[in-house]
């Protein structure tokens, strides 16, 4: 029994019956169509809902760590300067 886009199989069961025992892919995560586990988004995407069945690109300027579950402005380089007033 094949779970659609955006869930995965129930591990916890020993047999599934219906697509109702499907789990939704957590904030994160995606999962294909027929997926037995969900597959982290890859550093620069993200999933910001659940039951989703693919990640998103981070726009220009911004970025997102793994399993991501939304983006955040690209941190900007100190200075020379700055890191020597902090040393």
């Amino acid at each position: 029994l094949p779970c659609p886009g955006g869930f995965h199989m129930n591990s916890s069961l020993p047999v599934m019956t219906s697509v109702g025992d499907c789990v939704p892919c957590d904030p994160g995560f995606f999962c294909s169509v027929g997926s037995e586990n969900a597959t982290e988004c890859a550093p620069g995407e993200f999933v910001s809902e659940a039951g989703q069945s693919s990640c998103s690109k981070c726009e220009r300027g911004k970025y997102a760590a793994e399993r991501a579950s939304g983006e955040s402005p690209t941190p900007q380089r100190a200075s020379a300067a700055t890191r020597l007033r902090r040393a």
